[in-house]
């Protein structure tokens, strides 16, 4: 079942209805990129850290290691995307991080660990 938006949202707001905002509707001001304006790093590439010559010592990562294999995402390009949908063997796993709050999650899709007669959809 899908629901559908209030008749009352308004697509200026991303779909959200502002009707019964405290402050009057014209002093409500966008901010930031608009609805999906921060592009996703989809199939990332990694290289060796020995090849790697555009971070410091110093530069923060995020780091997973899954099932032997490790990857490190630096800060200086999670800033910019936020996500990075990538694959470990047969896992999709997913890291994430917020600039504006500076956490990190990284997520992996465990559903067929559990259940592995379900049949999943994959694009």
């Amino acid at each position: 079942m899908v629901a559908a938006a209030p008749a009352c949202a308004d697509p200026a707001f991303n779909g959200f209805d502002v009707s019964n905002a405290n402050i009057p509707r014209e002093q409500i001001l966008r901010g930031g990129p608009p609805r999906d304006g921060i592009p996703s790093i989809d199939e990332p590439k990694f290289v060796p850290a020995a090849r790697v010559d555009y971070l410091r010592d110093d530069d923060i990562v995020i780091g997973l290691e899954r099932e032997g294999i490790a990857r490190a995402c630096p800060l200086r390009i999670l800033v910019w995307h936020e996500i990075v949908n990538d694959r470990i063997g047969d896992d999709a796993v997913v890291v994430t991080y917020c600039p504006l709050c500076g956490t990190s999650m990284v997520f992996w899709f465990a559903w067929q660990a559990f259940y592995p007669e379900t049949s999943l959809w994959s694009p």
